[in-house]
């Protein structure tokens, strides 16, 4: 006799009950599923956008938030160093590039960055369009919804956040010239300019050659039409202009560790980005551990509440087991049956919670790259996969107690209680 399709007439009578379990399993075991996903993209996805900056330099602080400002645009008030920092690690040897990073100013929620064309080329080859060579031109991200051609007034600070300070900078627009290719990075959601053009909307570009003094005495008057055109010289003289992040980029890996140590000061840090990264990787594995704990924690009770249902479900059917067995079926037959049913439960919520868990896997990378601009690549992998097969192996292996239960009942004694 076959037990393989008495098991499924079972399965099919009681579909309700059986689909409740099959989607009670399937859910436990997504969560480790989704869990493993995010933070495996998480991981590729940031290391990703930390490639395109070897060294960061900004004032001491907190060099964590050097790195989430600089690298991944999250909104915060650095401190900030002097315009002759940058002019110094533009000279040191081994630097192959330094560009500067002024935040601070939005288009819509978009965040302005002033930086040089150098460093915007260094993202590759623009998808349309050219890098800015005047004060009052900008290069967009990929995802910026604004057109070639177009204009963008800047923002200081973004309405939803701060509905009462936000203004509009009426000195200076910019006419979009440039579009960079998608980088699967924040920077994809920003708007790049020079930055001279940062410091003459705030008034910080007509300073006096030689740098010192109080700001009460010198001349913060808007830049005029025909000084703001021009990139580069005057503002490299004197120390007026104020900074909050550099980027470097070595010729070599001696040359960046030598640098790093070199550009460290009593007020000013040098980070690798990735070594900061690492750090917070390493948070982000333990988190990632106790939630995995938690997860199998979680499919371990929902297996054992599915083969207590199934086992107090052998009740009701003990006369329909004695049938069997007095139509001739051996207690090997009745056992494979119990196991089959079992066995069908545990693949099917396995297979199912596999689904469900890339598919909330895929809906969270989707939110937080809609949040922080970093776009998760999302897949299986050989760990979330081994992870789901041995919580079904451990469940078709205690498959075999409700199924051995059954095989021991006897058949006449069961009989004689119909």
């Amino acid at each position: 006799m076959n037990p393989f399709s008495l098991a499924f007439a079972q399965l099919w009578r009681n579909r309700l009950s059986v689909g409740a379990l099959i989607v009670l399993l399937a859910t436990a075991m997504a969560l480790g599923v989704t869990i493993g996903c995010l933070e495996r993209g998480l991981r590729q996805s940031s290391a990703r956008a930390a490639d395109r900056f070897p060294i960061l330099v900004g004032a001491r602080g907190s060099t964590t938030q050097l790195v989430l400002t600089g690298v991944y645009l999250q909104p915060a008030a650095l401190d900030l160093m002097p315009a002759d920092t940058l002019l110094k690690i533009q000279s040191a040897p081994g630097v192959a590039m330094a560009a500067p990073l002024a935040f601070g100013d939005y288009a819509g929620s978009h965040p302005i960055i002033g930086t040089s064309a150098q460093f915007v080329v260094g993202f590759g080859p623009l998808a349309s369009g050219r890098p800015f060579v005047r004060i009052d031109e900008a290069v967009i991200g990929s995802a910026v919804p604004i057109a070639m051609g177009g204009r963008i007034r800047p923002l200081h600070g973004t309405p939803e956040e701060n509905l009462l300070e936000a203004h509009e900078h009426t000195e200076l627009s910019y006419r979009v010239v440039g579009r960079l290719a998608p980088t699967g990075t924040p920077w994809d959601n920003a708007v790049t300019v020079p930055v001279e053009a940062v410091w003459a909307v705030h008034h910080l570009g007509h300073e006096h050659e030689s740098g010192t003094g109080s700001r009460d005495d010198k001349d913060v008057s808007p830049a005029t039409p025909d000084t703001a055109m021009r990139i580069g010289p005057p503002w490299t003289r004197g120390t007026a202009h104020p900074l909050p992040a550099i980027v470097v980029r070595p010729h070599s890996i001696g040359d960046a560790y030598r640098l790093r140590q070199a550009l460290k000061s009593p007020t000013d840090t040098a980070v690798f980005p990735a070594e900061i990264l690492t750090g917070l990787y390493g948070t982000l594995g333990d988190v990632r551990t106790l939630l995995t704990f938690a997860a199998s924690g979680i499919e371990g009770m929902v297996l054992l509440a599915a083969l207590l249902a199934i086992v107090a479900s052998l009740a009701s059917r003990r006369q329909a087991l004695a049938v069997v067995r007095a139509l001739g079926a051996p207690r090997a037959y009745v056992l494979g049956l119990i196991w089959t049913e079992v066995t069908a439960i545990v693949v099917s919520g396995a297979v199912l919670g596999l689904v469900l868990g890339l598919a909330g896997a895929t809906a969270l990378a989707a939110w937080l790259g809609k949040n922080t601009g970093l776009h998760l690549l999302i897949g299986l992998s050989w760990h979330e996969a081994l992870n789901v097969a041995l919580a079904a192996l451990a469940g078709i292996l205690a498959g075999l107690i409700p199924a051995y239960l059954a095989y021991r009942q006897p058949v006449d004694t069961n009989l004689d209680a119909s």
